[in-house]
């Protein structure tokens, strides 16, 4: 029997400028076995809103795995016979990593993230010993982890809407970094009982 050829996927997803309640992106790349590079991808996960609280990093990484596991089926990967190949899909995220890898259906992680259950409907498209799915270290993602920051780069560029928000962000978090050391630079005066500047 001749050996199945070997495809790396690793993904990753991010979501800025907050999480929650951020912008979630994916980014993916799908290599041979003699580590070439087949295809990138990257962009938001648009199944959530930008902003709202279900746009999250747990979102982000699911919608990286998802948007990976569709373009194998895409192109024509998950036909068993048609591409003989050995994917292995790896992340960086260990509770994504474990939910994929698991053979059982987990109705909690269903109720935290609705994405769950797209992720494994896409896995079950795959003949069970022609996938696996593996927990990377961060150091081996870095890829995949700049593809998912070009994705959030990219969609500032591309939608003002989203860079008006980003901007907002950024000036709240500024006033309130400028309030708090403000008021950490201030001490009580215990004789006096009131608050003087510390010099």
């Amino acid at each position: 029997m001749t050996a199945k050829k070997k495809l790396f996927v690793n993904f990753d997803g991010l979501c800025e400028p907050a999480n929650p309640a951020g912008i979630p992106c994916y980014g993916f790349v799908v290599k041979n076995e003699n580590v070439k590079v087949s295809y990138r991808g990257y962009g938001i996960v648009n199944s959530v809103k930008p902003f709202s609280l279900q746009a999250n990093s747990n979102t982000a990484e699911y919608g990286s795995a998802i948007k990976a596991m569709e373009w194998l089926i895409e192109n024509g990967y998950a036909n068993d016979g048609i591409h003989d190949y050995e994917i292995l899909l790896r992340g960086d995220c260990q509770l994504i990593m474990r939910k994929l890898k698991s053979k059982d259906y987990s109705p909690r992680a269903a109720r935290m993230s609705p994405m769950y259950d797209i992720a494994i409907m896409l896995r079950s498209k795959f003949p069970t010993e022609s996938i696996r799915f593996e927990w990377v270290k961060r150091d081996e993602n870095k890829e995949a982890d700049k593809l998912a920051k070009e994705a959030y780069y990219w969609a500032l560029r591309r939608y003002p809407m989203l860079r008006r928000r980003v901007r907002k962000h950024w000036a709240t978090m500024l006033w309130l970094e400028q309030v708090i050391h403000k008021k950490q630079n201030k001490i009580v005066d215990p004789k006096q009982n009131q608050f003087k500047e510390h010099v």
